[in-house]
């Protein structure tokens, strides 16, 4: 096994709810990239854990940079004590399903995705490295592919469909959507999602906001609907 760094913790003021939020950051990002929401969990009343997620392939690690990410999120969440829920980003969000139905986990009490998971994953890397990246025509092409590869996203809907198949009922899921993210359309996501039919799933979209701007853009409008998932439906006061 590759040897991680070691999560940070941040502590609310004053601790209300027994879970920890658990942080994936986007693609590309890092554990700071994920503040303004650790800030915003630990005013509701919940310790929070963040860590970066290695997203550049190396070839002595021998396995796709999913298989990468998938090891290291078990690795968090078995250092972190107790109950957890988890928070995730855009298309990092896909290895939370894989985690929890491979390793069979009963300590997930809810999720948040925000801006992913999603499907269309050759035309949505496209799109970031269009709108992100600045890259376009065949080069685009090219580093989509080489992208699509190293993450491991080859056969990759054959495999959600088992785990969303799979996903446990009683670990409610908030899906947030952005009406004008460039990056992932609302389609990709809802395509996702569909293949667990038997989900406990809420879907919250911000028709305004663009990808993965919900909290900074819109907090009015963000901040009730997941603390009232959080806190109403998920967590246990302590």
């Amino acid at each position: 096994m590759i040897e991680y760094p070691k999560p940070r913790l941040s502590r609310a003021e004053t601790r209300l709810f027994k879970e920890t939020i658990v942080f994936i950051h986007h693609f590309g990002g890092h554990g700071a990239s994920t503040k303004r929401h650790q800030d915003f969990v630990n005013e509701i009343g919940f310790d929070c854990i963040s860590f970066t997620l290695d997203c550049e392939w190396k070839p002595e690690m021998d396995m796709t940079l999913r298989e990468v990410w998938c090891e290291q999120l078990t690795s968090v969440l078995d250092q972190t004590p107790g109950d957890k829920i988890i928070y995730s980003f855009s298309s990092l969000s896909m290895i939370v399903p894989q985690v929890l139905v491979e390793d069979g986990r009963k300590d997930i009490r809810a999720w948040v995705c925000d801006g992913g998971p999603f499907l269309e994953l050759f035309h949505c890397f496209q799109n970031y490295y269009t709108y992100q990246m600045n890259v376009t025509g065949f080069k685009n092409v090219v580093l989509t592919a080489i992208g699509y590869i190293l993450m491991g996203a080859v056969g990759l809907n054959q495999k959600v469909r088992r785990w969303m198949r799979a996903f446990p009922t009683d670990v409610p899921v908030l899906s947030i959507r952005a009406g004008h993210d460039k990056l992932v359309p609302a389609r990709a996501i809802e395509k996702f999602f569909a293949t667990g039919t038997k989900m406990n799933l809420q879907k919250f979209e911000i028709l305004e906001a663009e990808h993965l701007e919900g909290l900074k853009s819109f907090p009015d409008i963000y901040k009730p609907v997941v603390r009232d998932f959080l806190t109403l439906e998920c967590a246990n006061q302590i």
